[in-house]
This record gives C-alpha cells, structure tokens and sequence, in this order.
C-alpha cells in the first residue's frame, strides 16, 4: 500500500515537471516524505515547514492522481513563496487560510492539477499577496463567507490542503529564503526560455514571485510590528474561535504612517539607487493601509512625494553632498517624533552629517561598505548590491 502511494506521489511530480517549465525547474528544490506510521497523524493530510512537505499516505489514497497532483503543487507553492517564514507573528490559523486562498488560485490556473474537493478559493482574493489576504479576512472577511470547491457550503472546519506548521526563524530562515529565492531564479529564467509553450506563469504566481524576488527585505515582517496594538494581533481573545470568524470584527489593526527618505547624494553609485528604489516599491506594495510618504535628499531634502501601489516613483532628486539633517528636522518640525503608528526608514551608505537628537523608530538600509556603526535606530543591510 505504501509503496503504491510512494509511486503515485513519485507521478505526480514528474507530471508536474513535464506539465510546465517553471514547475519542473522549481519541483527540485522540494523535500517530499511520505507518512505511513509515526506522526503521520499529527500531520493531517500534508504539512510543511517551508523545506519538507510531508505526505500523510493514507489520506491520499483517497484523492484522485488530478486531486494528488494539485496536492503536490500546494505544498511547491508554500515553499516557493516564503509563506513559513513571511508568516511572522501572524496567527497561525488565519494565516493558513489566507495562504491557500492565494495558492489554490494558483493551482487553479494551471491546466492539469485539481483542486481538492472543499478546498478555500475566493476569485475577489487569490490574485493579491498571502499578507493581504490575512489583513482582509482578520478585518472584515468571515471565513464561512469564502468559496470552496467542489461544493456548496461554509467553511467550517479546516480546509484539506497543505497545513503550514510552523516559522523557521533565526539563522535557518535566513537559509530558507536564499534557497527558495535561488530556486524562483531559475525557474523564471527556465519559463520565459519557453515562453508561448507552457512557460508563461498564471498572473497570481507571477505576482507572488515578484514579491518574493522584488526586494531583499522582507517588509511585512520588517513593519508588522507597527501595526498591532498588542504584541500579537488577538490580545487576550480565545484563538481557539478565532478561525472561525468569531471575533473578526472584533480585531483592529492600526494604520501606519511611513516616511521614507532615499540617499541621493553624489556618493550613491547608479547600482545603489536602483536597488534603493526597488526597497522603496516593496515597502510601498507591503500593505493595502500603509501610508508611505517618499523624500530624497543630498544636503538638501526634495519631498514630500506621495506613494502608492502600482504607481510610477516620482525622479530621484540631489547629486550633492550628504547631511541626514533635513529630513529629520522635517519630522520634528511636523511633531510625529515618537507618535504610535510611524516609523521612518532611510535608505543611505550612512557617510554624512547627523541631527543633534535622535529619532526613533528609525530603520536604516545600508549597502554592503555602507557605515558600520549607526548612532540610533535599527539597521539592516543589503547583502546584494
């Protein structure tokens, strides 16, 4: 019986590698384990943790090889898209459910793979980020609202699919990302060579991908920290009901208010800026409800530029000398220093003259040979530049 399942998931996988380049080049980047005994219980029908998909065999002996093949592209798309370690702090339960709407709309897409019966899929959400879908659904969404497929009724238990368990965290998340982002690397590149022949990718996965391969931060989890009241977002409520939509309208989520300030300075290479200007458009795509302003500045600050989803970067002003003094002075002169709800973020080598006071929350991306020690604020530092 096992070694019947452990074949069938062995097709499965070479049905999705011939099926579509992106899916062939990505599939060998994925540890699948098949369950027969120990543990296999705890799993459900499948889990991940980012790394390894585990297969629990006896419930997909009762899934069709369609059914068992979008199983496998489930758990590919879990891994591919980061959705382990960008869940952060985010409850488990809603997060999973957000996760699924975006890849089951995925697996939708593709010609071959099906769904499986019950599973989550809403067409007003799949095509935005796993983020998006949770801040939705925790704000306004209950989940018996959502579709599933295959019948019709609410969702009132856990949909079947690949159950994500838990966060890397640490080192070994950091390791996480570089592969999955590696592995998205080739598999793009493998696709567009065969682009008008089953190459291309269906718009929701190309979208996540840009997310996942658009920036070297991850900023939702950089800024989820600004937007919770509390340390996590259900306080003292009983998580246990919360899946089930019991307190959705119960939970608030702060909106944040976010001023960003890019080095245009004459000792910002070419190279810098554009990769300053990517992190820029990923902070900006981090939220449906940020509200992010946007200054340049050299020694003298140009701004304040408004920002939004899907809109064009207004021109990179300065080509001076460096003095991070404007753009402080601005926010004190404004008096959002240390108001709940804003955070400024500098982009800069961090070569140039500092303000008298400090200023906090301020998050600092440096390049690599960009200055060591900062005299305040948290720094992060690209590793690709």
């Amino acid at each position: 019986m096992a070694d019947h399942q452990q074949k069938r998931l062995h097709r499965a996988k070479m049905r999705l590698q011939v099926r579509a380049p992106f899916f062939g080049a990505l599939i060998h980047s994925a540890d699948f384990h098949l369950l027969t005994k120990g543990g296999a219980e705890e799993v459900g029908m499948a889990a991940t943790d980012g790394r390894t998909i585990l297969v629990n065999s006896s419930y997909i002996a009762e899934i069709s090889d369609p059914e068992l093949e979008g199983l496998v592209l489930h758990g590919l798309c879990h891994c591919a898209l980061l959705h382990v370690p960008r869940r952060g702090p985010r409850e488990l339960g809603h997060y999973n459910l957000a996760a699924d709407v975006v890849v089951n709309g995925i697996v939708a897409d593709v010609d071959g793979p099906e769904l499986l019966s019950g599973a989550v899929l809403d067409a007003d959400l799949h095509d935005r980020c796993v983020e998006a879908v949770y801040s939705f659904l925790t704000r306004q969404k209950d989940p018996g609202d959502l579709c599933v497929h295959g019948r019709e009724e609410e969702v009132k238990q856990p949909p079947p699919g690949v159950r994500i368990l838990t966060e890397s965290g640490g080192s070994d998340e950091e390791s996480l990302r570089r592969r999955w982002r590696s592995s998205l690397r080739r598999a793009r590149s493998a696709a567009k060579k065969k682009a008008g022949s089953g190459g291309d990718l269906p718009g929701g996965l190309s979208r996540e991908v840009d997310e996942v391969l658009g920036s070297q931060i991850d900023w939702r989890s950089r800024l989820w920290r600004w937007f919770a009241r509390s340390r996590s977002d259900y306080g003292s409520l009983d998580r246990r009901r919360v899946w089930r939509g019991h307190y959705a309208q119960k939970l608030s989520i702060e909106e944040l208010r976010v001023s960003i300030c890019v080095d245009t300075s004459g000792s910002i290479r070419d190279s810098e800026l554009q990769v300053f200007l990517g992190e820029v458009r990923s902070i900006i795509r981090s939220y449906d409800h940020i509200n992010a302003e946007l200054f340049f500045s050299d020694v003298q600050l140009h701004g304040p530029f408004e920002v939004a989803p899907g809109h064009s970067l207004p021109d990179p002003k300065g080509g001076g000398g460096t003095s991070f003094v404007p753009f402080f002075e601005f926010l004190q002169d404004r008096g959002l220093r240390r108001n709940a709800g804003k955070v400024a973020i500098y982009l800069t080598d961090g070569f140039g003259d500092m303000p008298e006071f400090e200023w906090e929350p301020t998050l600092w991306v440096t390049p690599p040979g960009g200055r060591k020690k900062f005299p305040w604020g948290e720094v992060i530092r690209l590793t690709d530049v």
